[in-house]
């Protein structure tokens, strides 16, 4: 004859079942919920499909997102090329998401292209120019060269835009500039010259001229010592040429 089972077997053999059972049940309860009752309450909530609403005006942009069953969250202002003042530049959600009913939409409204404050280019060198340009958003255009009476040469002299004038953001300039004057000539070379001889040169090119006299023991008397503006250098004929000679 068999002996029994002790009774602190059974008991441990029943209390293993019942914790398997236990968590199959939970198992079985975390799978149905995962494919089948969220699911049903996710989609408990009708969804919509975002409607494009860049390029329409504020009230007619508020209008349709009501009428898709969304929400206006905000509305903010942005500057753009593309898109006319006043009119929707930019939404999110973006055209064609789809949401839950009663999302909130942000929307952005145009106000137009950037306004600038055309600055000073006159009297800039074109580098300069074109630097002060580009830092707030304008290019430079055409280039063209003048004679001037007035204008240092390799300055800007004119520029297409007035001074302080509303331009947009991109715009291009034009600007022109200075050749110097068109009398402009050379200085030439006077230095060892007698002053008959310079002031022969200068009279012959019509540019005023001063004479200074000063003493020179390696000179000939009535030699050019030195000249002011020095050789080579740009003139024009109205500039006072400074010459200092030896005296007798």
């Amino acid at each position: 004859m068999d002996a029994p089972i002790p009774q602190k077997s059974r008991l441990a053999k029943q209390y293993i079942l019942v914790v398997g059972l236990f968590t199959v049940g939970l198992l079985l309860i975390a799978v149905l919920t995962d494919k089948l009752i969220m699911p049903l309450l996710i989609h408990s909530s009708s969804t919509v499909v975002v409607p494009n609403i860049i390029g329409m005006s504020l009230e007619e942009a508020k209008a349709t997102i009501t009428e898709r069953r969304l929400q206006v969250a905000s509305v903010r202002e942005a500057y753009s090329d593309a898109v006319e003042r006043g009119m929707i530049v930019n939404q999110l959600p973006y055209p064609g998401a789809e949401v839950k009913e009663g999302r909130r939409v942000y929307i952005s409204v145009s106000k137009g292209k950037e306004i600038l404050k055309m600055p000073v280019l006159l009297g800039r060198t074109l580098r300069d120019a074109r630097l002060s340009l580009m830092r707030i958003g304008l290019q430079l255009g055409n280039i063209t060269y003048e004679f001037s009476e007035s204008a240092e040469k390799d300055k800007v002299m004119s520029q297409s835009i007035p001074i302080d004038y509303n331009v947009h953001y991109g715009e291009t300039v034009n600007v022109v500039i200075s050749k110097g004057s068109e009398r402009q000539t050379t200085m030439p070379m006077l230095e060892g010259l007698t002053l008959d001889e310079a002031k022969q040169i200068l009279d012959d090119a019509g540019i005023i001229y001063h004479v200074e006299y000063e003493s020179d023991g390696t000179m000939l008397a009535n030699t050019v010592i030195s000249q002011q503006p020095p050789a080579d250098e740009p003139i024009t004929p109205d500039i006072k040429v400074v010459l200092k000679v030896s005296k007798e």
